[in-house]
């Protein structure tokens, strides 16, 4: 004979009742994203992928359609009439000026290294100036490298308290701000101990974290995406008052990318300027940097985040003047 049960769920309901619809709403993604497109960039070919932008018509219209699809951010490289990486000012003018005439309120980021031979101001004056003259609109912030790299062989980037400092005074002197590209901790260091602690740098500070395969990252998986918990420290670690993002690169990207922004990152760099295939696990090539956009903004969306519109995302990044 089965005995009656002592005690039912019924009967100690109020017991057990958790207040879960009690729970505070948790902070983390009330707030919008800022979705920056890096649709060419200087080491990527049509070899690897055939539908990378080269000219300045289609660079153009990548970055077009890709504010069209929610990006409010162009980070700016260009190439000449015939698909090779250039730093020359006019092509420069000549290509954000067919983006501004379409998106007058797209927001430009640019890499501006344009002299190999210098390190500091003079490696990047022959660009910052002509387009700081030209308007604010041309160059709203300026790609700046925190720590010393070596993107090849035959080539390093030197970067020290001198050559970081002088760099960053000038870029200010011309109206712009630094965006801070952290390849690892050291870049953080130099920031917070050159630049913020002395008071050079206003707030907030706009700090770029780099990931992925950038071919001298800690965080560039070789088989699985564990590589992307190295964010986690990563982003604690830096300064108060940073407006932070993520440059998510290599087969990763998609899931690093998607992976920052439940990180509750304010900003993230996406594009065919560090990205071949479209997911981790397939061959299957990014065919525009539109899709690229939608598929992070529709992420985002589905998480709850807003994507933030041009003007939001100059008040994020601590932009003067008007979008």
């Amino acid at each position: 004979m089965v005995e009656r049960l002592t005690r039912t769920a019924g009967e100690v309901y109020d017991e057990l009742h958790l207040a879960i619809h009690n729970e505070a709403p948790i902070p983390t993604l009330a707030k919008p994203l800022v979705i920056t497109v890096a649709p060419v960039g200087t080491f990527l070919s049509r070899e690897n992928n055939p539908h990378i932008p080269y000219t300045p018509e289609e660079n153009a219209a990548e970055a077009i359609a890709a504010y069209k699809e929610g990006a409010a951010v162009w980070h700016v490289h260009c190439r000449d009439e015939n698909g090779v990486p250039t730093k020359d000012a006019d092509i420069y003018k000549k290509t954000i000026s067919m983006v501004l005439n379409e998106c007058p309120d797209m927001v430009t980021s640019v890499n501006v290294i344009a002299d190999y031979g210098h390190h500091g101001r003079k490696m990047i004056e022959p660009l910052v100036g002509p387009l700081a003259e030209a308007g604010p609109e041309f160059i709203r912030t300026v790609v700046v490298t925190a720590m010393s790299v070596s993107p090849s062989t035959k080539f390093t980037l030197v970067v020290n308290q001198e050559t970081l400092v002088s760099e960053v005074e000038y870029i200010l002197e011309c109206g712009a701000r630094p965006e801070f590209q952290l390849h690892g901790w050291p870049g953080a260091w130099n920031v917070n101990n050159w630049l913020i602690k002395p008071g050079i740098l206003p707030r907030p500070y706009i700090m770029n974290m780099i990931m992925g395969w950038h071919a001298y990252h800690d965080a560039s998986p070789t088989g699985d995406p564990w590589a992307q918990m190295w964010m986690v420290p990563f982003m604690n670690s830096l300064p108060d008052n940073s407006t932070i993002g993520a440059t998510c690169g290599g087969r990763n990207w998609l899931n690093m990318t998607a992976f920052a922004i439940m990180m509750g990152v304010d900003q993230v760099r996406i594009g065919m300027e560090d990205s071949v295939f479209m997911y981790p696990h397939r061959d299957e090539l990014i065919k525009s940097n539109a899709e690229v956009v939608r598929k992070v903004a529709t992420i985002a969306r589905e998480l709850g985040r807003e994507v933030a519109t041009p003007a939001q995302a100059m008040e994020i990044l601590g932009l003067t003047g008007s979008a």
